[in-house]
């Protein structure tokens, strides 16, 4: 029988989604919000690395191409 997610509609007819008793699929009952560390972390991480004779001081790694950068 074919049941969705009450939250973000997945269908349990997808591979991996099951749905449970309370209309939740198993990716909605293992979601962590993504909290940013803010800009004064991220620059105290990135300042063990400025100056250590290397031609860069960081690698910043990107995702996605020009429609979704």
């Amino acid at each position: 029988m074919k049941k969705n997610c009450t939250h973000c509609l997945l269908s349990n007819e997808i591979a991996n989604v099951t749905i449970s008793e309370d209309n939740t699929c198993n990716y909605c009952h293992n979601y962590k919000p993504f909290i940013p560390l803010g800009e004064d972390k991220l620059l105290k991480i990135l300042s063990h690395s400025v100056n250590k004779n290397r031609k860069y001081d960081a690698l910043v790694p990107l995702s996605g191409g020009k429609d979704s950068a």
